[in-house]
């Protein structure tokens, strides 16, 4: 991982008015930084030590995944993923082809992408300002993410890791379809989890109807609409 500098590690009674990782079960990745003078410190703080920072800013984690979620607006850089038959570390952060991983267990790289590796790698990338990325295997996603698949936009519903052959068409329960439209063919949701919120448009056999009801999972002329 590239930048990374060793914070202080101090005793107890030097970390009054500090920021600090104190003793975790885990690996912990922090990130301590001065986004005004461009001081980025990023590192892991190793089960049962001790960081501390000065800085005014402070995050840490330690998933790797919510870690860089939590980063992804600071200029941070890492070293590049080893070329195939070199050691990969498990925990360590690695950029490749414009993307983020994350090892998920120490390894010689093998031929594979890492997308099509998800027990060896977990994907990472910062959403597109001004389009929707395409949906692939082995990245985390949150509810609100959009991403594309066969030319058609999903809402992630449910926070998941992808899964080869779990395209977001064959997994209602995590995916809901994104329309243009205005007033889009109702879905019969599958749960509270995709259910229409109140002034949602919808048309149902020729009709464009409008919730009036929250978490509403019932048919158009049921209960919870009223014509538009």
């Amino acid at each position: 991982m590239k930048n990374i500098t060793l914070l202080l590690l101090l005793s107890p009674v030097f970390l009054i008015g500090q920021s600090e990782i104190n003793k975790p079960d885990r690996p912990t990745y922090y990130a301590a930084y001065d986004s005004v003078a461009g001081v980025y410190h990023v590192g892991t703080t190793e089960v049962g030590q001790v960081t501390t920072s000065g800085q005014p800013s402070f995050t840490s984690s330690p998933d790797a995944l919510e870690f860089l979620a939590n980063t992804s607006t600071i200029p941070i850089s890492y070293d590049p993923l080893p070329a195939v038959g070199e050691q990969v570390e498990q925990g360590e952060i690695y950029e490749y082809e414009g993307a983020l991983v994350v090892c998920r267990q120490t390894h010689a790289r093998t031929i594979f992408e890492p997308s099509e590796t998800p027990a060896l790698f977990a994907v990472y990338r910062a959403e597109a300002p001004d389009a929707v990325l395409p949906w692939i295997a082995s990245e985390l996603v949150y509810v609100g993410t959009v991403r594309s698949y066969n030319s058609v936009k999903y809402s992630c519903i449910q926070q998941h890791q992808t899964v080869t052959g779990q395209t977001p068409d064959l997994v209602p329960a995590l995916w809901s379809i994104v329309s243009d439209e205005e007033c889009p063919e109702w879905v019969q949701p599958t749960g509270a989890q995709d259910a229409y919120n109140v002034d949602d448009c919808v048309t149902y056999e020729g009709q464009e109807w409008v919730s009036n009801t929250a978490a509403n999972v019932w048919a158009p002329g049921v209960f919870g609409w009223v014509l538009r």
